[in-house]
This record gives C-alpha cells, sequence and structure tokens, in this order.
C-alpha cells in the first residue's frame, strides 16, 4: 500500500485517539510527552488499540466514502495491501476476521458481534448448555459514566454448580480485572483529556501518569478477549476483580466445564407443578412440553425462569433456536397471543403465536429474579398479560433484544440484533420487569402460597 493510502487510512481509524494525543502534547509542550523511549510509532499503535479496538466499540473516523460502495472499497483495499505492502507474510484470515469484527464493532451495539470460530463455539455450546469457563452467561452491556461511554463485560446469569456460583459471582457483576490485568472498557482519550485538564500535577507528574495510561492499556484486555478468558478453558486458576454496585471484590476461580440440565421438573405439595426452565432451546422444548402434560391436571404451575438468560433465534437447525423454544412455551401455557416486535424504530410489526391445542388450564406463578433476561422476560410478561400469571420476585435483568445467531461455511459467524420484543401493549422493558409480587429468598414459598399450597 502507498504511503499516501497508508497515512489516511491511519487519520480514518484513529481520529479520535489522536486527538487525545494531541491535547496532552499540547500541554507538556513536546512531542515525548509519554516516553522517550516509545517510538511515535508505538505510540500511534498503543492510542489507536486501546480507542477502538480494544472497547469494541466504534470509535473511528465519520467520513463518508462518497458514492464508492463499501464492498468494493474494502476489495480495492485489500487488494493493494496484497500487492502493494512491503511484508509478504499477510496473513489474510486475521485481516477479514478483524475487518468483520470492526465493521460491526463501528455499530455501537453491544449486541451485535462478530464471532470467529473459537468464539463461535463457544457460544453455541453453551446455548446447548454446555459451559466452559466460569459458567455463567457474561455479555457486553453499555452504561455512561459522566459524559463517557462504557462497555461493560457483566454477569447475567450464573449456572447452578458452576465455578462462578462457587466462588459467589452475582448477576450485575462487571469484570474489571483478570489476572491484574484490565479489562478496557473505554477509549484512551477519555483519560488523556482529563490528564490534561488536571491543574494540579506538573508536566512532570502528568509525564508520568501519562505513560502509566499508555501501559495498562497496553497490557489490558479488549473486551473479545476478556470474554475468552472467562467462557472457555479447563482448570485454569484466574483471579477476577469485579464491580459489584461500585465496590469492588475480588474472586478466585478454577475453570471447568458446567453442565446444565436446561428443565427441571418436581411435584410440590398440595398437588402443585414445578417446572424450571434454565435455557431455551430445542433440547428445552421437549421437556418442558413433556413437563407440562405431566401437570396438566395439577391444581397450579410454578415455572421458574431465575437466571435464565434467554436465547438466540437462529436461521439454520442448530438446536439453539431459542426464540422458537418459548414461543412454544407460551403457546403451550397459554394459547393463541397476539402481540407486536420491532423490527426498525418506532415500527412495528404483529408477532402471532398459534397455540397448538388447549392452553393449560391450572393458574400459573412465574419466578424471577435479576438474572432473568431477554427470552424469559418475554415468556413473563406474555404469560402475565394472557394468562393473568402472577410474576414473582424482584425486577428483571432488563434486555427486550432479539439477537439472531447466523453460522457461515467457514465456522465463523455473527449474533446480530435483529428486532425488539415487545409486551403485548407495545412497550419495551429496558428497565427490566417490575413482579407483581415482590419476593427474594422467599420466592418459592410465596409463589406456593398464592397458588394456594
Amino acid at each position: 500500500m502507498q504511503k499516501t493510502q497508508k497515512q489516511t487510512l491511519i487519520l480514518i481509524i484513529a481520529a479520535p485517539a489522536l486527538l487525545g494525543c494531541f491535547l496532552l502534547g499540547r500541554s507538556l509542550g513536546s512531542a515525548d510527552a509519554f516516553d522517550r523511549r516509545l517510538s511515535l510509532k508505538n505510540q500511534l499503535r498503543t492510542l489507536m488499540t486501546a480507542s477502538s479496538a480494544a472497547i469494541g466499540g466504534g470509535s473511528g473516523g465519520e467520513q463518508g466514502q462518497g458514492s464508492i460502495p463499501p464492498e468494493v472499497l474494502y476489495e480495492e483495499i485489500l487488494e493493494a495491501v496484497k500487492t502493494k505492502y512491503v511484508e509478504e507474510n499477510i496473513n489474510e484470515p486475521r485481516i477479514s476476521n478483524r475487518s468483520m469484527s470492526h465493521m460491526l464493532a463501528s455499530l455501537d451495539d453491544p449486541k451485535t458481534n462478530y464471532l470467529d470460530i473459537k468464539m463461535r463455539q463457544m457460544r453455541q455450546s453453551a446455548l446447548q448448555g454446555k459451559f466452559t469457563g466460569i459458567g455463567a452467561v457474561v455479555q457486553y452491556t453499555k452504561t455512561k459514566k459522566g459524559s463517557v461511554e462504557h462497555r461493560n463485560l457483566t454477569m447475567v446469569a450464573v449456572m447452578p454448580n458452576s465455578p462462578a456460583e462457587k466462588a459467589g459471582l452475582k448477576t450485575g457483576d462487571n469484570i474489571t480485572y483478570i489476572d491484574g490485568r484490565w479489562v478496557i472498557t473505554y477509549p484512551i482519550s477519555a483519560e488523556i483529556e482529563e490528564l490534561v485538564k488536571d491543574k494540579s500535577l506538573t508536566d512532570a507528574q502528568k509525564r508520568e501518569a501519562a505513560k502509566k495510561i499508555v501501559e495498562r492499556y497496553r497490557l489490558g484486555y479488549t473486551l473479545p478477549k476478556a470474554l475468552l478468558q472467562v467462557t472457555t478453558g479447563k482448570g485454569k486458576e484466574l483471579k477476577l476483580k469485579v464491580d459489584r454496585q461500585s465496590s469492588p471484590v475480588e474472586v478466585a476461580i478454577t475453570t471447568a466445564e458446567t453442565e446444565v440440565n436446561a428443565v427441571e421438573m418436581k411435584q410440590l405439595a398440595s398437588d402443585i407443578g414445578y417446572v424450571r426452565v434454565l435455557q431455551f432451546n430445542t433440547y428445552a422444548t421437549t421437556q418442558f412440553q413433556q413437563a407440562l402434560e405431566k401437570y396438566k391436571d395439577a391444581k397450579g404451575l410454578i415455572l421458574d425462569l431465575r437466571q435464565n438468560a434467554g436465547g438466540v433465534t437462529a436461521d439454520k437447525e442448530t438446536g439453539i433456536d431459542g426464540y422458537l423454544s418459548a414461543k412454544t412455551l407460551i403457546a403451550a401455557i397459554a394459547g393463541s397471543v397476539t402481540a407486536k416486535l420491532e423490527r426498525k424504530p418506532n415500527q412495528t410489526e404483529p408477532l402471532t403465536i398459534e397455540g397448538t391445542g388447549t392452553k393449560f388450564k391450572a393458574p400459573v406463578v412465574v419466578l424471577v429474579d435479576k438474572g432473568t433476561a431477554n427470552l424469559a422476560e418475554f415468556v413473563a410478561t406474555m404469560l402475565r398479560d394472557v394468562k393473568q400469571a402472577k410474576i414473582i420476585g424482584v425486577r428483571t435483568f432488563g434486555d427486550p433484544t432479539l439477537q439472531l445467531m447466523t453460522i457461515f461455511k467457514n465456522g465463523t459467524g455473527v449474533e446480530m440484533s435483529t428486532a425488539h420484543l415487545l409486551m403485548v401493549n407495545g412497550q419495551k422493558w429496558l428497565s427490566g420487569i417490575q413482579p407483581d409480587i415482590l419476593a427474594d429468598g422467599n420466592a418459592l414459598e410465596k409463589a406456593i402460597s398464592t397458588l394456594g399450597g
């Protein structure tokens, strides 16, 4: 690639990072503000990586590309690299993976991500009930602290008997450090700008602080790498620091394989059926249909959706279509349902769930907690609105996004936000679902009492 082409690409990709470097340079009055031993090239590489790829967010330039279609531009750039780049060892799969990752990251949506082969295998396995790593559903979430947007690595649901449960990790914990290495959650420019504004420090102190900032970013884990650390491997010892309601908690954990039963069922006293659904997938569908048939003449039914993080819809027969599974459960209990789905902002379309037979006649209570998310929230609100089921527990996680998982021929994949799930009245539940009856540790007892047990 010619020198002018390379310079243009660097400027387009790194504009926000360069701004931070420029501001600091002006404040300190010299180009070697970070460290004379660091070349400018290394400084820029560190800043660019931390400010864009590191947080998985789109922080590249917003300049338009004229009338050139993006696929044509991509081919032209790739061809230029292949024919004109000075080095011979061009790793095309690596270029492709990073290109796809950055393309989806530019959407700035924590629930739309490119999955390389290892990540796709891990994710698909977990959706089928086989977890490696710490044994939890962990996903990216987005928050704002002051004027700075943060992307967090957040615990959504903790699987039973998993290393995460044994270590005391909880829904809502944000993983901030792994083995002493920071999980990069915001761009370096935010810290640089704060350092520039700090009038209490001398130039020398700012130089030292800047070096520490760059070093922390250099050694830090990007979100995708951090996610792999905690969701893959067996017998790996990790030291995690998590932010729990703004208070740091440190835990030691050994990764393992955790296999969960998607559905558990049992007969409770007073002729009440109990069905716990931990996941929505093809296996779960078969299991809860058998459970509902078993308890069809019971006095009441307790549907336990605590620590159920939901799932995805899929465009292939992979056994992971949780959306179909969730709709099947709704139909089996409530019969036919007419609701709405949001495919585009403020544009809804009808969602019809067809009942396959006589709806479940017994009264229903649904148990929820902070780890009840996504499709599990969808099921809970549908059953409340249509079946008049009582929801017992605490406010749920708050995730109405329907994700589509697409798996490509080369083994990679994409998870993409494809719609927003809505209540029957057309509302979202971005802040979670408020239960009808508040209960935490005694939720099951409250449910039994509500059903007259």
